[in-house]
């Protein structure tokens, strides 16, 4: 499902033996999604109230159908199983990545001369189709690990019916999908995203950044002035990954290659998005020697000439200005055009993750915790997931976003007064401070792009033992036990 509109939900609540219930609601056709969780011998609505018991486990996807239909006869169901029910049910623990399509038996014992059932992405979704009714969606939120709190059915069917009226779109077989398709439709009419050029052949080999590697780390020697502070405290920036799809131009048109050049300061809307071939060893010592080293890649040799995406070699830019060096670039790739296809997504996302942070709710929480995934899920599945031409396999978009985050993040690091003595779990950065209490210059709050203390103070003595033995994640880890 890729509705705009706010999901519906069924408000059924007593169940029959094999029947639907008597008093199921009348769908107007506002009420576009009908969101239901199996279990292995029932059908909870979007209440939480089992709408529907069967008289055996559900033997195939057909039965399944059947039993919705008869509480929902009209609306698009989207219908997600239980992990606990997968035993019950006979599906496997985990999802078969081998084999034809549809790959689980519960989806073939279905198919016939009136029923189609077709699989959809990685996680095993499936559509199912029949003469003159709506499709319906069967997802499986535990091949994807999403909805994961959810402890049964009903639980489950909250958390999804949450879901999509706080983002006010219907949910997919998964976050990531369900993002990917929320960026299609909510591009200009008549300004749809088409296949993508292809993509250049980068030599050397494109290495990411460090920073999106995960277990990556950085941690520095402290100085003794540091180390005689109280306290060791660790913030966390809120919204990193999606504070970077706000406004940031991406790519849109076809590739040329330029030659070397000196890049002109200037401000990064004038820059073309694309690739930069630096030097790291040029760029890194432009980096005051307190802050991390943001134009670290993943896997990079020393001396290595490394490809910089648009956000992380304007950051260089505005270095070298500063440091009345020059700045050369051996060679570039960049695009015709560019665009902010994720403006208006990355609006609808934060809405929600607002939203859903104000409710205590257990619903809203797992909710939430779907919304965060799912961006971070989407930026990945520009490199990993459909391939051109489908419209948003687009490699440079992923890798651009990664770059505008390291360089907001730094930029943000480098405003405190308190230089940072470590970083890890992307942007958790750690601080030796006099009080227990964010660094001064460092914006405080809940809001995309903001900070916040992760956890509890820490004692120095007691922190530096953890840094110095198993380096900052240990310290993260700590903090976060502590409170």
């Amino acid at each position: 499902p890729a509705g705009a509109g706010a999901p519906a939900a069924s408000s059924t609540s007593r169940s029959l033996m094999g029947r639907k219930n008597s008093g199921a609601p009348d769908y107007s056709r506002s009420e576009r999604y009908v969101y239901m969780a199996a279990q292995g011998l029932g059908l909870c609505d979007a209440s939480g109230q089992v709408v529907y018991q069967h008289s055996h486990p559900w033997a195939h996807v057909g039965e399944l159908v059947d039993a919705a239909r008869e509480v929902a006869p009209r609306g698009e169901l989207v219908i997600a199983v239980h992990p606990g029910a997968h035993h019950v049910m006979g599906l496997p623990e985990r999802f078969p990545h081998e084999g034809d399509r549809p790959r689980l038996e519960f989806a073939r014992a279905a198919m016939g001369p009136t029923t189609s059932v077709r699989e959809i992405g990685s996680a095993g979704g499936l559509v199912v189709e029949r003469h003159d009714a709506p499709r319906v969606l069967i997802c499986f939120p535990g091949y994807s690990g999403e909805f994961a709190g959810a402890a049964n059915a009903g639980e489950l069917a909250r958390a999804l019916a949450r879901f999509s009226t706080a983002l006010g779109f219907g949910y997919a077989y998964s976050a990531a999908s369900t993002v990917h398709k929320l960026i299609e439709r909510c591009q200009p009419r008549g300004h749809g995203l088409g296949p993508p050029a292809p993509h250049p052949a980068l030599e050397p080999p494109y290495l990411p950044t460090a920073w999106s590697v995960p277990a990556a780390a950085w941690s520095r020697a402290l100085t003794e002035d540091e180390r005689a502070r109280p306290w060791l405290v660790v913030a966390d920036r809120s919204g990193s990954y999606l504070s970077a799809w706000r406004s940031c131009p991406l790519a849109v048109g076809s590739w040329s290659q330029e030659p070397e050049q000196i890049l002109e300061p200037g401000p990064e809307s004038r820059r073309p998005c694309g690739y930069w071939l630096v030097e790291h060893a040029a760029v890194a010592a432009l980096v005051p020697g307190a802050l991390p080293d943001p134009f670290r890649r993943h896997g990079a040799r020393p001396g290595a000439l490394v490809w910089l995406t648009t956000p992380l070699v304007q950051l260089a830019a505005e270095l070298a200005e500063k440091a009345g060096e020059r700045l050369v670039v051996r060679q570039a790739w960049l695009s015709s055009e560019r665009s902010r296809p994720l403006d208006v997504a990355a609006t609808r996302l934060a809405q929600a993750r607002e939203e859903l942070a104000g409710e205590r709710s257990p619903e809203a929480g797992e909710a939430l915790a779907v919304i965060k995934e799912g961006y971070a899920a989407a930026t990945a599945w520009f490199e990993n997931g459909p391939q051109p031409p489908h419209p948003l396999g687009r490699p440079d978009w992923k890798r651009t976003i990664h770059d505008r985050f390291v360089a907001n993040t730094w930029r943000s690091l480098a405003r405190s007064d308190v230089p940072p003595v470590g970083l890890t779990d992307v942007d958790a950065a750690l601080f030796p401070v006099v009080t227990p209490e964010l660094p001064a210059g460092l914006r405080a709050g809940t809001g995309l792009g903001s900070w916040k203390l992760k956890g509890r103070a820490l004692p120095m003595a007691e922190a530096l033992d953890a840094l110095e033995a198993a380096g900052p994640g240990a310290v993260v880890a700590m903090a976060e036990s502590a409170s």
